[in-house]
């Protein structure tokens, strides 16, 4: 099992590493991680915003701005990374990671990913890093 600061660490890593494996553990625990701080950057600017309405209301748009401008930066930052997570753990668990693809299906799209990600590791695929030459 793997720990949540060595999923985290590997997680930004290994943002380009979209032929390794991660285990449903390192998977969940970089879901978990991005999901706090996702909630808890979130309390805070909101907090920072109900200050800004408190002491000058007519800056009202200031924090809101700022709480867009924050959340476009965190997605933009881990986009490859989910991404590339998502694709190891696919890998993980047998499927190819274009089945990825799912998750811009309307409605049906961010269920696929949750079921993709609780399947269990098959040890029996055959990684596709490796190469066989037949003479």
């Amino acid at each position: 099992m793997t720990l949540p600061h060595q999923a985290i660490s590997r997680g930004f890593r290994g943002y380009l590493d979209f032929v390794g494996r991660s285990n449903r553990s390192e998977y969940w625990w970089w879901t978990l991680f991005n999901v706090v701080v996702i909630v808890v950057g979130y309390g805070i600017v909101r907090a920072v915003d109900w200050i800004i309405v408190q002491v000058s209301p007519e800056n009202y748009f200031v924090g809101l701005q700022l709480l867009v401008g924050l959340g476009y930066a965190w997605g933009l930052t881990l986009l490859v990374p989910c991404v590339a997570m998502a694709a190891r753990r696919l890998r993980d668990a047998g499927l190819s990671p274009l089945f990825g693809l799912a998750i811009l299906t309307p409605y049906i799209g961010s269920l696929s990913i949750v079921v993709f990600g609780l399947l269990p590791t098959k040890t029996s695929v055959i990684d596709d890093s490796t190469i066989v030459v037949k003479n």
